[in-house]
């Protein structure tokens, strides 16, 4: 026959378990909230952008807008940031937003590909391995600004303004982000855009794109 515990002394266990669960769940939020705490806030690059070895060194890639990156110290005019992606296979100079999304973030030189560190490997559908690689130099500190929109807003007035001459405008959902390259290339040279103003209204409609 099963015994059972007079009334008395059940009630001051469950209440001695409660306060346990509570106290695990407090120090579980409270790692949680310092853990967030501790993780620096992106940046943007809001133009096309040299990434150099030194604050005014050799040039290690060429970083794209919108690019998210971390700021890890400031020296003069410059500061010093960190930007991690996705290499494909073969791809070592090409740094992507995600496996299988060619939203470009950078483009790494030789002296730039051997620097890079690779943090991890992802394989894509195809069965293709990717690089989780970062990549770490300097540059204008002008360069960078802390809100997004303000890269979407300047993208968006090339866009509207100028695509909009020829011909009616074609939404970014028409497409997705690995087609909007390639359609960018002719209508880039009609609108009158240069390098950097490309590829900032090719990185708009990547990102807003289809899917």
């Amino acid at each position: 026959m099963a015994q059972t515990l007079p009334s008395d002394r059940v009630k001051p266990r469950a209440r001695l378990f409660r306060t346990a669960l509570a106290a695990v769940a407090l120090a579980v939020a409270s790692a949680t909230a310092v853990a967030a705490a501790e993780q620096p806030t992106p940046q943007y690059v809001k133009t096309t952008t040299t990434l150099q070895e030194t604050a005014g060194g050799k040039t290690i890639a060429t970083i794209m807008p919108a690019a998210p990156v971390i700021v890890r110290d400031k020296e003069g005019t410059h500061v010093e940031i960190e930007v991690t992606g996705w290499s494909p296979a073969g791809g070592a100079k090409y740094l992507f937003k995600d496996v299988g999304l060619r939203i470009n973030l950078a483009l790494l030189t030789e002296e730039g590909v051997q620097q890079r560190a690779v943090i991890g490997t992802k394989d894509d559908a195809w069965g293709s391995t990717w690089e989780n690689v970062k990549v770490t130099g300097w540059v204008e500190q002008s360069d960078v600004v802390p809100d997004v929109d303000t890269v979407w807003k300047e993208a968006a007035g090339l866009y509207y303004t100028r695509c909009s001459r020829c011909h009616s405008l074609r939404r970014p959902q028409e497409f997705t982000a690995n087609q909007w390259p390639s359609i960018l290339k002719i209508m880039s040279k009609r609108a009158g855009f240069t390098e950097d103003q490309a590829a900032l209204v090719t990185v708009l409609l990547q990102t807003h794109g289809k899917g």
